[in-house]
């Protein structure tokens, strides 16, 4: 991943905002029209060699939140 231009921001930046456990909704649209929206927390966050942002996480279930489409169905494809 690399931060969006608009926000005059360095991936340095980005990566020195998030703290490990922090949680984060990502979403995605899919090729049918629906909306996935995933809940992850992130365990370690580092710059890479080419300067993207490196991070890893863990997927985060949240009582009475219950999904139709599965974990990382569309967010899989952007992973490693």
């Amino acid at each position: 991943m690399v931060p969006n231009g608009a926000g005059h921001l360095t991936s340095a930046d980005v990566i020195g905002s998030i703290e490990q456990d922090e949680e984060f909704v990502v979403s995605s649209m899919l090729a049918d029209g629906a909306v996935q929206f995933d809940f992850i927390k992130a365990t370690s966050a580092k710059l890479t060699d080419d300067g993207k942002l490196g991070i890893t996480f863990e997927a985060v279930g949240h009582r009475g939140v219950d999904s139709t489409i599965p974990f990382g169905s569309d967010l899989r494809k952007w992973c490693i």
